[in-house]
Formats: C-alpha cells, structure tokens, sequence
C-alpha cells in the first residue's frame, strides 16, 4: 500500500523541485528537466538512504521501497512540464507574434487567426516578459495559462491511458527491459548490499571528482580539471568525400556510458552501426557530387535522412499497436459498465485490470484535445492528423527509451506540425491553418517533455514493486497538476524577473518561439506543394524498419536491432555514439571473457557511475541555484 504521507511528501518536493527547475534552466546554469533518468528523482532517493540510515531505530519514520518510488514517479512525472522544452518555451511563445512583430517579419499577418483567449496581446503585458526586472501582472495571464493548462493536462491524462493500453503487452508479455528503471529500483530494494558494494563506491567517486573539480575550475582556473563536454571533431574531418561525416560529435561522460553499459548489446551495437551507415550513405552522395549547387534539390536530399526517420517512427509504432491489439480490443470491450473484469482489484497479476473507465476516457480525452484545436481555428481533419501523429511518435519514444535507456532521445528532426505542412504542402493549406500549426508547434517541438514514456516507465516501476495500482495512479494526478499549476507560476514569476530579452536567460525557448511563427510566414510567402519524394522515402523508412523487426523474428543470430535504425537520425546517436560504442565494446568484451559471472561483478562499476555522475551534477545545480551564482555547464 502507498501511503499518503508518500504523496504528500512528493507534492512537496515537486513544488520545491519546480523552483529550482525555473531557476537553474530559464538563468541557463545546468539544465536538469530533459534527461530519461530523472536527475532531481536520483539525488532525492540518495537523501533518503541516508534519512533511513540515519533513523533506522525508528522503523515507522523510514520510508520503504513503494513509498520511495511515489517520489521518484511523481518527479519523474512532474518535472517534464516545467521544462524548457515545454512550458518554458510555451511562455515566449504567447508573445512573440505580437511583442516582437516588425513589417519585415510580417508577423502581424498571423495575428486575426491566433485567438486572443491563447495570447495575451498588451504591450504593457509583454514588455516585463522580455525586459524583466517586472512583477507578473496575473489578471491578464489568467485566461490564456488556464486555457493552455486544461489542454496540457488533458494530453497528460490522454498519454496515462495510452500507456494503461499497452502496458500489459511492453510489461509482462514482451518483457522489455526498461533500463532506465533500474537505478531507481536498486537504490530503493530491501537489499543494503547495494550501498555496501564497493565496486559501486570506486565507480562513483571517478565521476564524483571529475565533475566536482569541474565545476571548481569553473570558479578559479587554477584548479586542474579534465573537460567531460561534447567535442565537435568536423575541423579533423576536412577531406572529400569524408565532409559528409559531419558534423560529428565525440564525448564520453561517465553518466552515458554507464547507461550504455546496462543496455542490451544488440541494441547497443546497432545504435551507434545504424549512425554510421546512415552517415556512409551521405559519404557516398558526397562522392557522386548530389551536394553541388547544380545536382537539383531531390538529389542533394539523398539520403533523406528526415523523411527515413518519420517513417520508422511511424512504422515501430504501428508494430507496436498491433502487438497490443488483443489488449486494446479488451479494453474497448470494457466500454460497457455491465462487462466489468473480475480482476479489477488485482493490478499486481494483469496490468489490463484497469476498469472499464480507460477507453472510455482515452476517447473522451481525445475528442476534448480535438475539439480544442478546432475551436482555436484549426480545421477538423488536420486537428485529428496533428493528434495521432503526436500519439503515435509518443509511442515510438516510450518504446526505445523502454529498450535503449538513452540518457535522452530526440523524435525524428521534423515535428508533426513540419509533417503536415511538408507533406500536404502548404501551398494546400489555409492561411489560418498555418498561423495555428505555427501556434501549436511548442507543443511537440521537443518530444522529449512529453510525458507518456515516463508514464510508462513508472507503471513499470509500480509492477516491479507490486505497487497499489489506484495509488499510483493517483500519485501521476497529482503530480501533475502541481506541475501545470505550480510550473506555470515558477516559470512566469521568473521570466519577468530576469526578461526573456536580456541575457540573463537561456536563449532556446525564446528564438524557438520565434523560429516558430517565421517559419509560419515563410510557409505563407513561399508555398510549397505535397512532397512525394519524402514520402516515398519515408514509406521505404517505414518498410526498412519492418523488414527489420521481421528478420529480428525470425532468426535469433540476427544483429541488428530496428531501435538503432529508428533513432540513426536523430540527437541521441549524433550526441552519445562514442558512449555506447564503448559500453558496447565494454560489455561484449566482459561476457566473452568473463561470462555471466564477471557481469555481475563489474555491473555495480557502471551503475556508480550513473549515481555518481547524476548525484554530483544535480548537487551542483542545487549549490549554485541557492546561492543564486552562475556554474559549470557539464553536458552540452
């Protein structure tokens, strides 16, 4: 049973967390919101070892296993909402059309279609959101926040029941592995031995002092330290046809690699081999010239590296879906209320013991999203195209960070909104429609804050510890609403104190917001029409990734896995490659060599240096947030 005290506890860790959140990521000190493994969960499970240990004469002060992972789900939850990817960038977004218009960007035309419910339009409002050193003038904020924040809670509760609907099948029928809820499990089971091994203790301390003499040299030079940062090596790579190997990035933090490390081989293997191959493609272009000026504009495409990833995307979630189709018709059976499951009360045994109120409110949410975005003014069938694509490359995330554990993974470099502007053309569209996708792009710009893939990873958390499944369901409600509530007022009150145009802030969320709306009114200036060769390319990404989950069925020697060509254009392996060819290396060289035995030997190593490293970067970000000082960015 969880316990209220658990809730309580992680809503008011939640409040605090947010606030250090707006702190840190909008004053651009380290940005702590984006990463798969929930930083601010970590170091506050780490607290509360120690709590235990320090009243373990008082058992009913302690607090166990279930009650510890409340607080890590509900931060894991709740943080995504507050970040820069997301409400951060949702508040330079409501008024950027309007503060910064000038003829030359003809902003100005955009205004009639954006609804003045959505954005506040008085300059006198928006002029402390840029120029800060400003209190928040909430009666003008109040409409626009609340109307916003119904809508993010309702794709909030639209991706909890999306997840109720496959979890069964990702859960306890395919058994992925879910690596990223290991760390929260070992640092929260009965067993002490975790925090008495050793081998654990050696692999913390290395990125412990690393990171500790980083941030020190941050503040006085003269201390030694060795820079941990991403390298951009394309200066070494200046020769024909090679040039089309750039960019490249190289780094290898000890946080990434221990990652890398717990993932299986396959998929580490194929994560950076996909990143090359695809990378050789373009090589080869380079070689055939197709990146001259004269070649035309589908040639210099070639690979279409893009339209490859849109369709793998969509395709692993449609492969997805159809795994789980014998749980979704349960589900959609469970429609009438007189079809009651009898194993309703025992969510431990079958995570399809929902209740019948899933379905019921996953179309209930779905039609209210729907209707939202058409009130706003975007016509129905692009409000239900723009929909599924988000829901269906929300799966997609949530089912590679269930195989992968990537320290953080991108969508494909199109958003749903570029989608359907490249793929209809927008020369098809209407001037309202485009005004709107250019309103409502913030929403799934970074995909990374969207919260179904934590969802899913805290219901496997709760089944791992045969967690109360109407408590866990409650904990992710809380958390949030806090989010959305206390987000929108952390992030605002701090945004006009520091002004999203001085520089003083980080500079994402507010050229984002414009990149947005210019983007809008290029797309209007210049109209494009249906691009049919990036959609055969991506039908081709989409049948590629197929071809592959079939091979991968069908012959147990086969070595490559399709997550690696799912994600082979994207930010994950462009980042973090270097890192998981040599977990790989690592990994494959410990099992031949050592076997099973010297696996489990070595595994402590690697998780230290996952704690290590998150536990000294969050510190830091805490210690500098207190003290209201600049510090070392440690991973960008």
């Amino acid at each position: 049973m969880i316990s209220w005290r658990a809730i309580l506890l992680g809503a008011l860790l939640e409040v605090l967390i947010i606030f250090w959140i707006a702190r840190s990521e909008i004053t651009a000190r380290v940005f702590i919101s984006s990463w798969c493994l929930v930083m601010p969960g970590i170091f506050v499970l780490l607290l509360v070892a120690l709590y235990n240990r320090a009243v373990r004469g008082y058992p009913r002060l302690r607090l166990n296993q279930r009650e510890q992972l409340v607080l890590y789900l509900m931060l894991a939850v709740g943080i995504l909402i507050p970040g820069y990817g997301f409400i951060q960038m949702l508040l330079p977004t409501m008024g950027t059309p309007f503060f910064h218009a000038t003829p030359e960007n003809q902003f100005a035309r955009l205004h009639p279609y954006l609804p003045e419910w959505l954005f506040p339009r008085d300059p006198a409002v928006l002029y402390g959101l840029w120029a800060g050193y400003s209190k928040v003038p909430w009666g003008a904020w109040l409409l626009p926040l609340a109307a916003w924040g119904t809508l993010i809670l309702a794709v909030c509760l639209l991706f909890v029941c999306t997840s109720l609907l496959i979890a069964r099948q990702w859960i306890q029928a395919e058994k992925l592995p879910f690596p990223i809820t290991a760390l929260p499990l070992e640092m929260t089971g009965d067993r002490p031995a975790f925090y008495r091994n050793p081998v654990m203790w050696v692999g913390f301390a290395i990125p412990a002092v690393m990171e500790t003499l980083l941030a020190l040299n941050y503040w006085f030079p003269t201390i030694p330290a060795v820079v941990l940062k991403h390298h951009d090596i394309s200066s070494l790579i200046t020769t024909r046809p090679w040039t089309g190997l750039n960019p490249m990035v190289f780094g290898l933090s000890p946080f990434v690699v221990g990652m890398a490390f717990v993932v299986p081989a396959d998929i580490s293997f194929s994560c950076w081999f996909f990143f090359f191959a695809t990378r050789l493609l373009r090589v080869w272009a380079v070689s055939m010239g197709w990146d001259a000026p004269t070649a035309g504009q589908t040639l210099s495409r070639f690979p279409f590296p893009i339209e490859q990833t849109v369709g793998a995307f969509l395709a692993l979630a449609g492969i997805t879906l159809w795994r789980a189709r014998a749980d979704l018709a349960l589900f959609a059976r469970r429609l009438w209320p007189w079809r009651k499951a009898a194993t309703a009360e025992a969510p431990e045994a079958d995570l399809t013991a929902a209740g019948g109120w899933v379905f019921p409110t996953w179309l209930a949410t779905a039609v209210f999203v729907t209707a939202f975005l058409t009130v706003a003014g975007l016509p129905l069938p692009l409000s239900v195209a723009f929909l599924v694509l988000m829901v269906l490359l929300c799966v997609t995330l949530a089912r590679v960070r269930a195989e992968a554990g990537p320290p953080w993974v991108f969508g494909p470099p199109h958003d749903t909104t570029t989608i359907l502007a490249t793929q209809i053309g927008t020369a098809n569209l209407q001037e309202r429609s485009v005004a709107l996708l250019s309103a409502f792009r913030w929403l799934i710009a970074d995909i990374r804050f969207l919260t179904m893939p934590a969802q899913l990873e805290m219901l496997k958390l709760g089944a791992a510890a045969r967690m109360n499944r109407k408590r866990t369901l409650l904990s992710m409600a809380v958390a949030t609403v806090v989010a959305i509530v206390v987000g929108f007022y952390a992030c605002l009150t701090v945004s006009y104190e520091m002004g999203w145009g001085t520089a003083k802030v980080y500079v994402g969320p507010q050229w984002a917001s414009r990149w947005f709306f210019s983007q809008g009114v290029s797309w209007l200036t210049s109209p494009t029409q249906a691009d049919w060769p990036g959609f055969f390319w991506a039908v081709g990404g989409g049948a590629f990734t197929l071809l592959l989950m079939s091979l991968r069925a069908r012959f147990l020697w086969w070595p490559f896995h399709p997550i690696g060509y799912v994600v082979a254009n994207t930010g994950f392996p462009f980042s973090f490659w270097s890192h998981y060819m040599l977990a790989w290396a690592l990994k494959v060289w410990t099992l031949r060599y050592g076997g099973m035995n010297l696996y489990r030997r070595v595994l402590p190593f690697f998780i230290g240096l996952i704690l290590g490293d998150v536990a000294i970067q969050t510190f830091w970000s805490a210690f500098a947030s207190l003290l209201n000082i600049p510090v070392y960015q440690f991973i960008s």
